[in-house]
This record gives C-alpha cells, structure tokens and sequence, in this order.
C-alpha cells in the first residue's frame, strides 16, 4: 500500500492541483506577488490574504498558518 502525503506548505497545496502560481493566485483573488509571500512563509501579507487563500484551498487558516510556518523554517 503506498502513502500519499498530504500536502502541507502552500505551495504543495497548488502543487498538489496542478497549478501554477498566476492560475492559483487568480483563483484566489490575490495578487501572485502576495501569494509568492504566503508560500514563502514571508511577513508582510494580510491576514485578508490569508483568509482568501485558506478559502480556495479548503483549508483552516490555522492550518494554512501552520504551513506557512513550516515553509518559513525550511
């Protein structure tokens, strides 16, 4: 049985779909500069933008935090 692992950063979360970051960042309704940011883990993006982003990936925004943070020390 083979294990899928669950994306976890913001950018797997795209990667996992099949997106580029213009398309994701499209869909969310956020700039590509601001979503770059979030998949970095970077400081300096909304909160605004991160509830739009937890939004079109189905996710908490705790979670996405928690991605971000785990983008930011890697």
């Amino acid at each position: 049985m083979s294990k899928t692992k669950t994306p976890r950063t913001p950018a797997e979360l795209r990667e996992s779909r099949g997106l580029t970051l213009i398309a994701a960042a499209s869909g969310c309704g956020v700039a590509s500069t601001a979503l770059a940011k979030v998949e970095a883990g970077a400081w300096g993006v909304t909160v605004a933008t991160l509830e739009r982003v937890a939004r079109f990936y189905g996710v908490t925004l705790t979670a996405l935090v928690a991605g971000c943070e785990q983008a930011r020390a890697s």
